[in-house]
Parts: C-alpha cells; structure tokens; sequence
C-alpha cells in the first residue's frame, strides 16, 4: 500500500537483514473500511509534519478535506492511531503496533539483539507509550541517564532492555525511555555542503 516506498521489505525480513536501526515517522491517522489511511492533520496540533507546517491553517483544512475525499468519506473501521508514514499517510501507511509486533516477535526469538528506532515523531508521547504497551513492547525500552555512563550492548541484552528509542524533537522529559536524539548523537544536517 505504499505508492513511495523507501524500502522493498516488510520490517521482519529487514530485521532478519540484519537491520537494527530504524527511521521512523509517527503520525496520527485513520484507516477507512476501503482501505485507504488518511493523515489526521488536526490531531498533530502543534507538532505539525513538514508539509503541513508549511501551509497557512485554511490550507491545512482544505488538505484535510481532500485527504478525507480521497478515502471515499467511508466511515472508518477504526479509530484514529499512530501509524508509520513518510509526510503523509495517504502515500503510504503501517499501523505503529503491527510494526513493533513484528520487533517484539523478532526480539522474543533473538533476545541477544538490540533494537533502535529513531522517531520523528509527530504524536503525543503518552499515545507512543501507549503503543509500545499494546504491541508488549513496553518492558524492553531501555532508559538512557545523562549523569552515568551509556550501557554497553551486553548490558541492555543482560537487562532486557534492548530497544532504544531517540525522539528527533524536544521530549518532555516525563518518559525517560523517549529522549530528545541530539542530547545523545550527532547527524550531518540534511542538505550539508562540507
């Protein structure tokens, strides 16, 4: 259902790849009886994707409009949830728990692993808390402390907490399993010349 898709392979065989990092975009959206996954811009409030930041707030309701059209209006079968997307949901879409579904299955068969995901996230943190609960996931978030060294690789195994989770945006500092990324790593900014 992707109609851009960056990858050719579900998150299992990547995993299976060898994959232990993924970029991921959560975003709030609902999923019509035809199928079709549409973007809920009004729920991401201020923490709009970077196309809907970029318009003025009639256009962002127009979009949404148009977004709603393109689902057929069919009543949903589901409520809105997170689901993984690239901007917008109406290119592509996974529901954040199937993912994370197939992590936690991953992670149950091959305990000796470690998992990170780098979220730029679009969603509130207690829905991503949330999330992680319904996929049982919850128990292996690994909790990073500023003051003390990073564990080693062993230690997040040993302590079954090996997946680690870095939010691109500012956190609010209430969930320690959800830093903000950049008080931990660094990243060439897109676009850098030198």
């Amino acid at each position: 259902g992707w109609l851009i898709a960056n990858q050719d392979r579900d998150v299992g065989q990547q995993l299976q790849d060898g994959i232990r990092l993924f970029k991921i975009s959560t975003h709030y959206a609902v999923k019509h009886s035809t199928g079709w996954v549409t973007t809920d811009i009004a729920a991401e409030g201020a923490r709009l994707n970077r196309v809907a930041a970029k318009l003025p707030p009639g256009a962002r309701a127009a979009l949404q409009r148009l977004s709603r059209s393109v689902g057929n209006g069919a009543p949903t079968v589901s409520a809105r949830d997170i689901w993984l997307c690239h901007t917008l949901c109406e290119l592509g879409a996974t529901r954040m728990v199937d993912f994370l579904a197939a992590i936690r299955r991953f992670v149950a068969l091959n305990p000796d692993q470690v998992i990170v995901l780098f979220d730029e996230d679009y969603v509130a943190e207690r829905d991503l808390k949330s999330a992680f609960r319904r996929a049982g996931l919850f128990r292996r978030l690994a909790t990073l402390v500023r003051a003390e060294p990073l564990p080693t690789l062993g230690d997040l195994i040993r302590s079954h907490h090996n997946l680690v989770v870095f939010s691109q945006e500012p956190t609010s500092g209430k969930y320690a399993w959800n830093p903000y990324a950049f008080r931990w790593i660094q990243d060439t900014p897109l676009g850098a010349r030198k």
